[in-house]
């Protein structure tokens, strides 16, 4: 696993932006249940409208996949 130094916390738009792709493969796989996936989906749309209000270039710089 890699090692992330979190002495000066540091959260840009891909971080987001992979939070979601994450958020959405748990979704898709049922892992919440009734009253959760109402949460999880006002989040997850609230997260996908503030990232595509940003530039492509800010939300997913090239970079590796992790996944």
């Amino acid at each position: 696993m890699k090692k992330i130094d979190l002495s000066e916390p540091k959260l840009e738009y891909y971080h987001l932006s992979t939070a979601l792709v994450l958020i959405n493969m748990a979704a898709g796989r049922g892992a919440f249940r009734g009253n959760e996936e109402e949460i999880v989906e006002d989040i997850s749309i609230r997260m996908q409208a503030f990232l595509i209000s940003k530039k492509e270039e800010e939300v997913m710089p090239p970079r590796e996949s992790i996944i």
